[in-house]
């Protein structure tokens, strides 16, 4: 397995591990849709990073082409997520919380990103890295993640 691939575990736990939104509250119409919307885009997230770690080549595949175009696969999945999220219309009391959440993802999508550029060096120090950014993008990030949906949830339970 790549160092690349290795990476993929921690970015897919980001979404993966992190809490689904949890319904109820103010407004339990308005709420429940945020909260399917939201939690239906985040499946789909996880699904197709999924997808994009799969395509990632074992380190003895001798291939970093393929490494990156997974990196860059996965990055684009994070886009693709924060739009998706970010075109979600969010209940008026997690608005904030909504486009924190939206810019947490923009910024996996940024980092990963950037790692992916490291992945096509050929010098071995900047494949690793790349490798370790991945995993930091992922590991770093799941933290915040988990804090905002906690706070969602807790703004949608009032």
């Amino acid at each position: 397995m790549s160092g690349a691939s290795k990476a993929v575990s921690g970015v897919t736990a980001l979404i993966a591990a992190g809490a689904l939104v949890a319904g109820c509250g103010g407004d339990a119409e308005e709420s429940n849709d945020y909260v399917d919307a939201v939690n239906g885009a985040q499946i789909e997230i996880v699904g197709e990073i999924t997808q994009a770690a799969s395509e990632i080549p074992a380190a003895n595949s001798n291939n970093p082409e393929a490494a990156v175009e997974g990196a860059e696969a996965m990055a684009a999945v994070f886009g693709d997520g924060a739009e998706t999220i970010a075109a979600i219309d969010p209940p008026e009391d997690v608005a904030d919380l909504h486009d924190e959440l939206v810019a947490l993802l923009e910024d996996v999508e940024t980092q990963i990103d950037d790692a992916a550029q490291l992945l096509s060096s050929d010098d071995p120090a900047e494949l690793q890295e790349g490798a370790t950014a991945i995993t930091a993008a992922g590991t770093e990030s799941q933290t915040e993640f988990d804090r905002i949906i906690t706070e969602i949830n807790a703004e949608l339970q009032n």
